[in-house]
């Protein structure tokens, strides 16, 4: 058989062509039905009704399009009406379609349709298009032009995951229920940390764990105490950062923030001096709650 229109892929919103507004509200749309095994269709006006959980053919359209009630599944229960369940046949292979200005046919994804039983005919109910068919399109009305639109419908779209912050804790050993109190509340704030109890296990190398730590989290948390700023190992971690990370980066290497976190009163170094930092010593929460906003 032949189409009557081009059939086209929708684009993002395209004007519904030729509807009709019935002196009792709503829209009619002209449709275009067909059941490519039986090789039949025909055009259809279609109520649109969003009260309507699914798709119906009148009678006479059923007739039009040379359905045989015979060979159609009778279906009970799907439909209410004031009478009572209304009996309805299910017709499979249903190819369904909206005509457009641009003279096209736009496909409406339906598995099947309902037919209305012969003597609903009395009653003069139309083909009704329902949400079934609407899935994935919203029919929208304007009235500062009077137009209707065929529009696909908003899907939520998944935000991209959100980069997972990590940070180095760079300490003393001497520091450790500091420290271990910080780690765990970094953690439980969604904070990815390197602290050498969790990330070094027995038999691994020292110097390579924390070399690997260093190569692979973008914030270095110095926690600020004598012991600290005596100690040989958080002098090695620091140097290693900032000459190897963050003095004339290489192409694609990353660089890696310093963030002083001053625990206990310190000598600091001269050149550590110029790096605002987060003061533990008298709040501890609203220290946490700082650091927490400035890892990147």
């Amino acid at each position: 058989m032949t189409w009557p229109w081009a059939v086209k892929y929708m684009p993002r919103r395209v004007e519904i062509k030729g509807f009709t507004r019935p002196a009792g509200g709503g829209f009619f749309v002209n449709g275009y039905v067909m059941f490519p095994e039986q090789k039949t269709g025909a055009p259809v006006s279609f109520l649109v009704d969003s009260g309507a959980s699914i798709t119906v053919l009148s009678h006479h359209d059923a007739l039009a399009l040379g359905l045989d009630y015979d060979k159609l599944t009778k279906e009970e229960g799907v439909a209410l009406t004031f009478g009572g369940p209304l009996v309805l046949y299910e017709a499979q292979n249903t190819v369904l379609f909206l005509a457009t200005e641009d003279g096209s046919l736009h496909r409406i994804p339906l598995a099947k349709i309902r037919v209305l039983p012969p003597q609903e005919q009395e009653y003069g109910i139309p083909s009704v298009l329902g949400m079934d068919a609407l899935t994935n399109f919203v029919i929208d009305f304007v009235p500062s032009h009077g137009r209707l639109y065929l529009r696909a419908r908003d899907r939520a779209v998944p935000k991209p995951a959100k980069k997972k912050r990590r940070c180095f804790l760079s300490h003393n050993s001497k520091d450790k229920a500091f420290v271990r109190r910080l780690a765990g509340d970094l953690q439980r704030n969604g904070v990815d940390v390197w602290f050498d109890e969790w990330k070094i296990k027995p038999g691994d190398s020292i110097a390579e764990s924390i070399e690997d730590g260093l190569k692979t989290f973008n914030n270095f948390v110095l926690v600020m105490t004598p012991n600290s700023m005596a100690s040989r190992w958080v002098a090695r971690e620091l140097s290693v950062t900032l000459y190897k990370y963050n003095s004339s980066p290489k192409r694609g290497r990353k660089r890696v923030r310093i963030i002083p976190a001053l625990v206990e009163e310190c000598g600091i170094p001269m050149w550590l001096r110029d790096i605002k930092y987060v003061d533990f010593r008298r709040d501890y929460r609203s220290a946490l709650r700082e650091l927490l906003s400035v890892l990147v």
